[in-house]
């Protein structure tokens, strides 16, 4: 086996392993942000960020190199659906952050 094949091969189970975790720890944070009423906007913004951090990696592993090797998010057909499902979630988490961000500058 050559080296770029198994290099290959790693980034490729790193990034459908750390999608798969990240998206579940994403669903995991909003659902719990949305069912629990009285969480102070501090906690929220921490867990925000650290959601929009961990959906940050799959997504830089995935596209790493992107124009030299064959790349996990371009790996056909379910590699695409997978980056803008990150993606999406990405920009929401961002957004989030965003607008906790307000909220506490609000409230002084």
């Amino acid at each position: 086996m050559e080296i770029g094949n198994a290099h290959q091969k790693t980034r490729t189970n790193l990034y459908w392993l750390l999608s798969g975790f990240a998206t579940f720890v994403y669903l995991l944070i909003v659902s719990g942000l949305m069912t629990v009423p009285g969480v102070e906007p501090a906690t929220k913004l921490f867990l925000l960020s650290f959601a929009a951090l961990l959906l940050a990696l799959p997504i830089v592993i995935g596209i790493w190199r992107f124009g030299d090797t064959d790349t996990p998010i371009s790996a056909y057909p379910v590699g695409p659906i997978i980056g803008v499902v990150l993606m999406l979630q990405f920009a929401l988490s961002l957004v989030q952050v965003f607008a906790q961000v307000l909220i506490l500058m609000r409230r002084g």
